[in-house]
């Protein structure tokens, strides 16, 4: 009889024991991730996803959070807003933080719904203004489009020392429209001369000589065009085919351009973006970028992007924030999340009142298709 009552006190401490270490019932730690990790817009998703992937890695390996292990669950959304949103539906009843969306329009779709569903969101790269307005559990790593158009306006006048500008745009994308906007009225304010301010750059289009030739006539000392990769590599061939060598600006979109020139041999002509400037959120030769470079390269072969830069960052911010909780509780996440310093490979920053990141953004320059540090506004 008191071997089995001995035996029935050991049970019940066991299971007080368990129940304390392990409130929530689970014995991981969830985190989804949504993107496009295949198709058009892989080349952002998918170094996004390598990036969280890797830091988790490493969590896990140094202990994981709270004592559990991380478990990804990653779901590709193809770019596409409708996939996206299966997906997150598919995930938010089992994950306890998302990382994502990736690209500002289909993050604006899955913002709306983790704030109604109180799941603790966190984009690497969604840089539209309006995604975390009135969203408290939504934050982001990456700054926002304005904040790009302002420094890129501003290294314009202050390091180039140029007067007379330039602005391309695509109008039917809302990131290229925003930027541009803003670059526009800080160069003015600025005392800069907009020699003229054009809508008419259409996505991977098949060639840009309108553009060129409209570029190379002017007497703009710079032109600033906020697109994306791709059609940045087409657009500067011909920008410089048509003769004009002066400097060409752009956004984070221009991030991996060179990649796209090079071919997948690597070895195509990468000339054409010399002397061209783009804000960015890193650059792998930055001092503190370093250690996440070389642990990158011998996980996966390749070179980081700031994409990968983003993600990995994305993902030690959520074990900041979980950790600074002291559980996954998700209320209680975003708390702490709005508490959060940190200082990782995209800069160090805490949060404003809107959940944005308080930091500065790098002016990177191609040089002969490698991307290197110029200056941080």
């Amino acid at each position: 009889m008191k071997k089995l009552f001995s035996f029935l006190v050991l049970l019940v401490a066991a299971f007080v024991f368990t129940a304390c270490g392990n409130k929530d019932g689970k014995e991981t730690v969830d985190f989804g991730m949504l993107g496009p990790f295949t198709g058009a817009l892989s080349q952002y998703g998918e170094p996004a996803r390598k990036g969280v992937a890797l830091a988790i890695e490493e969590i896990n390996k140094a202990g994981g959070i709270l004592g559990k292990q991380v478990v990804l669950h990653a779901e590709d959304d193809e770019g596409d807003a409708q996939k996206a949103l299966n997906a997150y539906n598919k995930l938010v009843d089992s994950i306890d933080f998302l990382i994502g969306e990736i690209t500002s329009g289909n993050t604006e779709v899955i913002a709306a719904e983790a704030q109604k569903d109180g799941l603790p969101m966190l984009t690497p790269s969604a840089t539209a203004a309006g995604i975390t307005l009135n969203r408290s559990f939504v934050f982001r790593v990456c700054f926002l489009d304005p904040d790009q158009g302002v420094s890129m306006a501003n290294f314009a006048a202050d390091t180039l020392k140029v007067t007379k500008v330039a602005v391309a745009y695509d109008n039917s994308d809302d990131y290229s429209k925003g930027v541009a906007a803003a670059f526009k009225n800080q160069a003015e304010a600025r005392g800069l001369t907009i020699l003229f301010y054009g809508g008419g750059v259409v996505a991977d289009s098949a060639d840009y000589k309108a553009l060129a030739t409209k570029i190379k006539n002017s007497e703009a000392q710079a032109v600033f065009i906020p697109i994306y990769a791709g059609s940045v590599a087409t657009l500067t061939k011909d920008v410089r085919a048509a003769g004009y060598t002066l400097p060409l600006l752009g956004a984070d979109g221009w991030d991996g351009a060179s990649t796209i020139l090079a071919g997948e041999d690597g070895k195509g002509d990468v000339t054409p973006l010399n002397n061209s400037y783009f804000s960015n959120h890193y650059a792998a030769d930055d001092e503190n970028a370093k250690a996440f470079v070389a642990a990158y390269k011998a996980r996966y072969g390749e070179s980081p992007n700031a994409f990968s830069a983003l993600g990995y960052d994305a993902a030690y911010i959520a074990k900041a924030a979980i950790e600074k909780a002291g559980t996954t509780d998700k209320s209680a996440v975003v708390q702490a999340l709005t508490t959060v310093t940190y200082s990782g490979v995209t800069g160090e920053f805490t949060y404003n009142e809107t959940g944005n990141p308080v930091k500065k953004i790098v002016i990177c320059e191609y040089v002969n298709g490698v991307v290197t540090f110029k200056e941080s506004k």
